[in-house]
């Protein structure tokens, strides 16, 4: 027996590969939520296979991330059925600012200061901020920049290793980027900075895994597979969840930010959500499905078999 997890991130390329691999007596499991984004790849795999109604199909409906009447999962669900967020409940809240900018400043306050003492967790710890884009004031990147500064601001004495615009330092949250597989560490694996050598140039990394902590060193072009990570996209989170999650929304970032990127940050976080948006934009984001039609034709193709 294969179970995959994740389905919905599956194109149809990688698919073909994965069928194509199983021996003729394996049997396959596959689990996933087709009402979060789809594969970056082509195809809609996941809900064709469940609109085809060709391949037997359960769908769990007992939530087991947060409590049944938790806020997070609500407010997921009124997302999904196109209606705005609330903050009503003691694990959600929505915060509007009047601008990118101001909703930046926001987000930078709620992770240094608001959260830490709502957690009981030292600045940063356990919160993850999420966003549709890299670009703009309260896009990844400028995230990065500011919270860095704010959780970890070095000092002197402190190694600090600048690459192609990007700064790292011991402690530093970062993730990897690309799949290296001799390394041991797969693209979106998030781990913390321990030790830096500016003239190698040298970072050594420690991601924690399931067997324990795994420590990578990168040398010279092998840091373009590192970024920070304390902000980023709401695809890199994809398949991951958070004790506590801020989510960006602002004007910048529609109209990728649809209905189901915001379903899917929503419900990313496991005690507390806290979405902070430039104020007016919300309805329209829920009120968005950009990513909903794919014209693709495998359901069709199944039930004609």
């Amino acid at each position: 027996l294969l179970v995959v997890d994740e389905v919905s991130m599956l194109d149809i390329t990688l698919a073909e590969k994965l069928l194509a691999a199983l021996g003729p007596e394996t049997r396959l499991l596959l689990v996933g939520d087709p009402a979060q984004i789809p594969s970056v790849g082509p195809g809609n795999l996941l809900a064709d296979l469940l609109a085809s109604g060709a391949v037997p199909a359960a769908r769990l409906t007992e939530i087991q991330r947060q409590a049944a009447d938790s806020g997070i999962v609500a407010n997921a669900y009124r997302v999904l059925a196109g209606e705005p967020p609330v903050g009503d409940r003691p694990d959600f809240g929505v915060i509007e600012a009047p601008s990118a900018g101001a909703v930046a400043d926001r987000v930078a306050e709620l992770v240094a200061d608001k959260i830490p003492g709502l957690l009981g967790s030292r600045p940063g710890q356990g919160v993850q901020v999420l966003a549709a884009k890299y670009a703009g004031p309260a896009g990844v990147d400028r995230l990065n920049e500011r919270l860095q500064a704010l959780i970890n601001p070095g000092g002197r004495g402190t190694p600090e290793l600048v690459w192609k615009g990007r700064r790292f330092r011991p402690g530093d949250r970062v993730i990897q980027q690309v799949n290296a597989y001799a390394k041991g560490v797969a693209n979106g694996e998030v781990g913390r900075v321990v030790r830096v050598d500016p003239e190698g140039p040298e970072l050594q990394v420690q991601f924690e895994t399931a067997f324990g902590p795994w420590t990578v060193t990168y040398r010279g072009l092998e840091l373009d597979q590192l970024d920070l990570a304390y902000a980023l996209t709401i695809h890199k989170s994809q398949g991951s969840d958070y004790p506590a999650v801020v989510v960006v929304a602002v004007r910048d970032h529609l109209p990728m930010l649809d209905r189901r990127l915001l379903y899917t940050a929503i419900t990313r976080a496991r005690r507390l959500c806290l979405v902070v948006a430039e104020t007016g934009i919300l309805a329209g984001a829920v009120g968005a499905e950009q990513n909903r039609h794919r014209f693709t034709a495998l359901a069709e193709r199944l039930q004609a078999r």
